[in-house]
């Protein structure tokens, strides 16, 4: 049987040898297409981790916190030493409306406040050293940039309003914060800083409210103003303490080692090793009256969709190819 393959070959060896080009190139073909296919989702996956610097979230859903600012640090202490975990921070802002010495009429803030260490600060430009109590940097995007200077006060009218006891309550205290200079801010800081990772930048029209001369308010980000940890904790205590709750919106970021826990290659074992990390942070800071948001689980999630997507569709594409080579 050996001996009539070869003389069957040698034969007709240019057709032999025509047909085996033609497999290889076949294979060559498919393969390629597969590693390609391969090599998009991960861009993909890329792409998403970029657009959320935030891995897990953790958020308070306790009532009547008189320490509020304490109970988040210590949560954010508590994810740091969980294994896996590269660091964790609290972030906290409000929104607030508010007037600035020498203009007329009432303006749309976002204040947030950043602790000592953020990375927030890692990903800010303009600015190098430390804020005091009730002082303020502003964005260098907000629409009220252009008339805003350095040792201006922006005055915050915080109000407090919701039922208490079956009657409607409604407070108010104003805060006034000195400005100490403008910052530029990357994407993800921005995120960071508005607990909006994962969500994209929001780009406010901020109509309804007066027309500042040559400012195009549809085009640049939210009045946003970075204030240190001492003031925005203080806020914060003393808005919790209110029976009817705070206007503060407030969670603890939490990085992941990304690099030691992500394996573009393998989805299961990544999805397996961020859930065990997750599950560990839920252990420590559930008792402390904190639930915890999984970000990295869900992209992880839509990345595997987007895979299993490319992947058959490659397939599709190349089998015909290889079965007519």
């Amino acid at each position: 049987m050996v001996s009539y393959a070869a003389k069957r070959i040698l034969r007709s060896w240019k057709l032999f040898l025509a047909l085996l080009l033609g497999v290889i190139l076949a294979s060559a073909f498919f393969s390629g297409i597969s590693i390609g296919s391969d090599s998009m989702a991960r861009q993909a996956l890329n792409q998403l981790l970029a657009n959320a610097p935030v891995d897990l979230e953790l958020h308070y859903y306790g009532m009547g916190s008189t320490q509020l600012s304490e109970d988040l640090t210590e949560c954010a202490s508590l994810a740091s030493s969980v294994v896996g975990v590269s660091g964790a921070e609290v972030n906290s802002m409000i929104y607030s409306t508010g007037e600035v010495a020498g203009t007329n009429g009432s303006f749309s803030f976002l204040c947030s406040g950043i602790p000592e260490g953020s990375r927030v600060i890692d990903g800010m430009t303009g600015w190098t050293g430390s804020l005091g109590i009730n002082e303020t940097l502003v964005s260098a995007d907000s629409a009220l940039f252009s008339i805003l200077h350095v040792g201006d006060v922006i005055v915050l009218n915080i109000t407090q309003e919701g039922y208490y006891d079956g009657e409607y309550i409604e407070l108010g205290f104003s805060v006034r914060l000195s400005v100490r200079g403008f910052v530029t801010l990357t994407d993800e800081a921005y995120q960071i800083a508005t607990l909006s990772s994962g969500g994209g930048i929001v780009y406010p029209s901020f109509r309804g409210t007066p027309q500042i001369p040559g400012v195009t308010g549809s085009s640049q980000r939210e009045n946003l103003c970075l204030v240190g940890w001492d003031t925005i904790s203080g806020l914060m205590d003393a808005s919790a303490a209110s029976p009817i709750g705070g206007p503060f919106q407030a969670a603890v970021s939490v990085f992941l080692d990304r690099s030691a826990l992500l394996d573009p290659w393998d989805f299961a074992k990544s999805a397996e090793s961020v859930s065990r990390v997750s599950s560990q942070v839920s252990n420590k800071v559930v008792p402390l009256g904190f639930s915890v948001y999984d970000r990295l689980s869900s992209i992880l999630s839509s990345y595997q969709y987007t895979a299993n997507n490319l992947k058959f569709s490659t397939i599709v594409t190349a089998l015909p190819i290889f079965f007519v080579a």
